[in-house]
């Protein structure tokens, strides 16, 4: 009887493997051939479909970019006048008037670029101009009583990340009266030959 299971069971497996086969396979007759006309029609309509597709994701480009731009604008118009708040603001805590932070005498170059004078007088170097500026308005009246002709510059030092608070002298007699006089009002500063 054990012997006969086996000989059953293959068969029935072998016509289950060959109908599946068989359905799975399709006839020459029926396979759908597909006409030029068809194939043409179905490129035509896809490229269409590609093509308005491709224009409305353009259009949303577009449309996206212009609202990055108004927010752009809007942002930096929000900033400039927080900038500008904030200067009154300092100006306001500190005592310094509006005009002095805004007032343009700083060079944006190493000292080495002022040739025309031979020495400079070095108050302080910030990393701040707000700090320059308030060293500079009160030196300014101290040494201005004696020399009143002196002129006080902040000047960039882009090598250091600096702004230097200095003033330049044609002799090295008169850089040295002036550094000795701030000393005695108690002004440290620095007599440097360029």
């Amino acid at each position: 009887m054990l012997k006969i299971i086996p000989l059953v069971i293959l068969p029935i497996y072998f016509l289950l493997f060959f109908l599946n086969v068989e359905n799975l396979t399709q006839d020459s007759d029926q396979k759908r051939d597909f006409s030029d006309d068809e194939y043409v029609n179905s490129e035509t309509v896809e490229l269409e479909v590609k093509e308005t597709f491709e224009e409305k994701i353009s259009e949303e480009i577009v449309k996206e970019k212009e609202k990055i731009s108004e927010e752009i604008v809007k942002e930096k118009e929000k900033i400039s006048e927080e900038i500008v708040k904030e200067k009154e603001k300092i100006s306001e805590k500190d005592g310094v008037k509006k005009d002095v932070l805004d007032k343009p005498d700083i060079v944006k170059d190493n000292i080495s670029k002022k040739k025309t004078k031979e020495f400079y007088i070095q108050f302080g170097a910030f990393s701040n101009k707000k700090n320059a500026v308030q060293l500079r308005t009160k030196i300014e009246k101290k040494i201005n009583e004696q020399y009143p002709s002196i002129k006080f510059s902040i000047v960039n030092d882009e090598k250091k990340n600096l702004f230097k608070l200095i003033v330049f002298s044609d002799s090295n007699e008169l850089a040295e009266n002036v550094c000795n006089y701030s000393k005695k009002r108690k002004i440290d500063c620095l007599v440097v030959k360029e």
